[in-house]
């Protein structure tokens, strides 16, 4: 049987099918029972947050329910901000962190596009973009949202970001965030179940020696 057989069958077994949103109404609960015992990248966002204070906010861009947000431990953090455009998704984070034991007023939940949110200038000690979320934008938007980052971090902020992208499609989108985030704050990458965190001014260098920058250990490799 062809490729083209195939999709052809795929395509006749779903033409009746009705559209549901993964992530709103209906569709938000399958995506929630399909994330529901995703341990992905926790260790990692752990890792990220272990330099906190505790006063640290914390946010996640495309946060969902809030799996890798709220994986950091109450003691690090003060205050939790969670980023998403489904009202589904924000409302089950708050029950989670309810059924967590944490205060209501330690989680804010922003009903906000991230390619249009304008965040609070030097707000954040840490910002999430996991879960390989940025390989869905193309690179003017993520132009957009790395602007956006720029301004919401603290001078010594962190940003966590992952991707499931070839270590090509890696530098151009690094690249593009050490543009737009101008050098000042450093880069928490997650890839291949390793954990960097590299000081911007120093990506551009390590990117272009690939070989470098797979073998860094993880215990050097902290931001300066």
């Amino acid at each position: 049987m062809t490729e083209e057989n195939i999709a052809s069958l795929f395509a006749k077994s779903f033409s009746n099918c009705t559209r549901r949103d993964l992530y709103r109404s209906e569709g938000a609960q399958i995506y929630r029972n399909l994330v529901h015992n995703d341990n992905a990248e926790i260790s990692e966002v752990k890792q990220a947050g272990a330099s906190l204070d505790s006063d640290a906010v914390v946010g996640e861009l495309a946060a969902g329910e809030g799996r890798l947000l709220l994986s950091l431990s109450p003691n690090l953090v003060k205050t939790y901000v969670a980023v998403d455009s489904s009202p589904v998704l924000l409302s089950a984070l708050v029950e989670r962190a309810s059924r967590m034991g944490l205060e209501s007023g330690r989680v804010l939940s922003l009903q906000k596009d991230i390619l249009t949110w304008e965040p609070t200038p030097e707000y954040f000690d840490l910002l999430i973009f996991g879960a390989g979320t940025a390989r869905l934008f193309n690179e003017s938007q993520r132009q957009a949202i790395f602007s956006s980052v720029r301004r919401a971090l603290k001078k010594e902020g962190l940003f966590y970001i992952s991707t499931s992208e070839s270590l090509a499609g890696v530098d151009r989108l690094i690249t593009l965030g050490q543009a737009t985030l101008m050098g000042r704050e450093s880069v928490v990458f997650s890839m291949i179940s390793q954990l960097w965190m590299i000081p911007l001014g120093k990506l551009a260098s390590l990117l272009r020696r690939s070989e470098s920058l797979i073998r860094l250990p993880v215990s050097t490799a902290q931001p300066s």
